[in-house]
């Protein structure tokens, strides 16, 4: 029992020391450092939603090849996100202060606000189809494609809210 204990501490240390590693080379790294202009921060936000609609309007007008490159365009713009933000939403609570926890918690209170509100809307859209469906038999439910497409659209919206509220309303990176 003691010699899992002790198994368990090293293994913790290991994963500390890589992900201090890890941060330090995130917090120190000036590579991107015009990506990090507060200008350049909200540019960046806008323009992974954008792609995001772009994305949207493309499945739903079935153009497969549009859809594809605008979801490529849509990783690689929340990557760079990633990058902008120093990954500091992704950072042990163990390694970074009391002031940058206390950011983190506002970023991750208003995505999960966001994130439920994006899931609620997606679901009233639903049930208020079905109701217009039963006026105006023209106007129906979603099909079981759509509904997967818009319930993925969902998904890519709130992946990314995290870093883009933190690009969003933090000053200073």
């Amino acid at each position: 029992m003691n010699n899992r204990d002790e198994h368990i501490r090293e293994k913790r240390e290991v994963f500390l020391n890589l992900a201090e590693s890890h941060a330090s080379r995130a917090l120190h790294d000036q590579r991107w450092d015009r990506l990090r202009t507060p200008i350049n921060r909200k540019r960046l936000v806008v323009a992974t939603y954008a792609m995001l609609l772009v994305y949207s309007v493309a499945n739903f007008s079935d153009q497969p090849f549009l859809a594809l490159f605008a979801l490529i365009g849509f990783m690689g713009l929340a990557w760079m996100m990633r990058i902008a933000s120093r990954t500091i939403p992704d950072i042990p609570d163990e390694l970074v202060d009391e002031r940058m926890r206390a950011v983190r918690g506002v970023v991750y209170r208003y995505a999960y606000i966001g994130a439920v509100t994006i899931f609620s809307f997606v679901i009233a859209l639903e049930i208020g189809l079905t109701l217009l469906g039963k006026v105006w038999p023209s106007v129906g439910p979603l099909t079981g494609e759509q509904w997967f497409e818009l319930m993925f659209i969902a998904f890519f919206a709130t992946l990314v809210l995290p870093s883009a509220i933190f690009l969003w309303t933090e000053p200073e990176l």
